[in-house]
């Protein structure tokens, strides 16, 4: 009986021991694993700079610049209140509502450039005087105007009102200018083009010095001669510029041509603010991927740019991603399509992260307008899963900017038959503007070579388990 009672004391005792044992090994495999997780909470990434445009100054410094040479007589001999006498007699007054403590300097350029004394002096525009002032009315040398100082500053706005009649050798020292003086200082490069009534002598045609007559029909405006606004600036001055204009312009004229689609903006970046999640739509592959978080161990990071995923650690298991593009309003020919995306797969191990290249398979494409998709799928089972982080750079090809099918293709006048308007003055197409084509596709082409084509940059951070 005794040893009987022995033996069973024995075996409570191992029995308790064996479950002193398990209860000691779960708690170290539940500790383990809970330090485990702890170490894949990862870094967050560095912040970036969402919204690229800086704010406006009501106290900016607005100069206008009035082409005074003879070409632009034209536009005003008309007794009616054509478009370009609208634009001259309510320009100051729109300048002034939108920036009404800005300091307004107007100015005269043909041959020369020179300050206008008086600011009510700008009224004189409209008359036929004031293009016929001798020493500056015969050439229009449209470069000059950037040898001013503060024309192309971000602390100014300038508007130069011209009909860009320009032979080739002037037009090329224009876009110099315009290349060194302001694209070199990622400032806005705004053009507006608007047709009015005209009669008079276009001049600065090729090697025809003595210019060409025009008259344009009053009841046909196709037949109405186009001018032009330069506008250079910080990008959201010329953009209240142009919406401004656009805006009350119509209202003060039935009669005022119409020019909303006229209007393009040269600009150093395309969208703002740069592609984020902000308003993203989320789709889980067949069911195999669920947001979460605490996978970063900082609170603090930038939730606009990370996103965090549970995947399931199976073949075509992923994310797909919609993205809201914010284009620059009036940047010439924005094109989704021409978005390119660039990934980096890391894998977070003991405390830092390690390239892997091989496990996702990564795509992007264009939904709609203004949207597109990254789609983000696990090639096949990874055989330890973990915490990985894919980084998005979205950047624009060059060709994002390049389009055909822009407005001043229609307005451009090449001078293979001056010859034949010599001779037959009545079949000059004074309707439309030599070398505009050139001009335009030049400024297109000097924002491309100036312009920060990065879209956005984007993390996923995925837990594959």
């Amino acid at each position: 009986m005794r040893v009987l009672r022995t033996f069973n004391g024995l075996k409570n005792n191992n029995r308790n021991r064996c479950l002193l044992i398990a209860t000691c090994l779960f708690f170290l495999l539940f500790t383990q694993a809970t330090y485990s997780y702890g170490e894949l909470a990862a870094p967050p990434p560095e912040e970036i700079k969402l919204n690229i445009l800086e704010s406006t100054d009501n106290n900016t410094v607005i100069n206008i610049f009035f082409d005074g040479s003879l070409s632009m007589k034209g536009y005003v001999v008309s007794e009616r209140f054509t478009s370009y006498k609208t634009l001259v007699n309510n320009l100051e007054s729109i300048i002034t509502a939108r920036w009404p403590k800005s300091i307004l300097n107007i100015y005269k350029f043909g041959s020369k450039v020179f300050k206008l004394k008086e600011r009510n002096d700008v009224l004189m525009a409209v008359n036929s005087a004031f293009y016929e002032e001798k020493g500056i009315s015969f050439k229009t040398y449209i470069d000059k105007v950037f040898d001013e100082n503060g024309v192309c500053d971000n602390n100014t706005m300038s508007v130069v009102i011209t009909d860009l009649f320009q032979s080739d050798g002037d037009i090329n020292r224009v876009l110099k200018k315009i290349n060194e003086k302001c694209m070199e200082k990622s400032v806005a490069v705004g053009v507006i083009g608007i047709k009015s009534e005209f009669k008079g002598v276009v001049t600065d045609i090729g090697l025809y010095e003595k210019g060409l007559p025009y008259s344009s029909k009053r009841d046909s405006k196709d037949t109405y001669r186009p001018f032009y606004l330069l506008i250079f600036g910080p990008y959201n001055n010329v953009l209240d510029f142009f919406d401004s204009l656009s805006e009350k312009l119509p209202a003060v004229s039935t009669d005022m041509y119409e020019f909303k689609d006229k209007m393009t903006i040269f600009y150093s970046h395309m969208v703002n603010p740069l592609i984020s999640f902000e308003g993203s739509k989320f789709e889980s592959l067949n069911k195999t991927a669920r947001e979460t978080s605490g996978l970063i161990n900082n609170k603090t990071y930038q939730k606009e740019i990370v996103k965090q995923y549970r995947v399931l650690n199976e073949a075509g298991a992923g994310v797909r991603l919609s993205l809201k593009t914010h284009p620059l309003k009036y940047i010439p020919a924005f094109c989704e399509s021409k978005i390119k995306a660039t990934y980096k797969i890391e894998k977070f191990f003991n405390g830092q992260f390690i390239t892997k290249d091989d496990f996702f398979n990564i795509s992007s494409g264009t939904e709609d307008n203004n949207t597109i998709f990254i789609e983000v799928k696990i090639k096949k089972k990874i055989w330890d899963g973990g915490l990985f982080r894919i980084s998005v750079t979205l950047n624009a090809e060059k060709e994002a900017l390049n389009n055909n099918e822009n407005w001043w293709n229609d307005w451009n006048l090449k001078l293979d038959d001056l010859d034949k308007w010599r001779k037959f003055q009545f079949l000059f197409p004074g309707y439309k503007t030599v070398n505009l084509n050139t001009f335009m596709s030049s400024l297109s082409d000097m924002t491309i070579q100036k312009s920060d084509l990065k879209l956005g940059q984007l993390y996923f951070y995925l837990m594959i388990d």
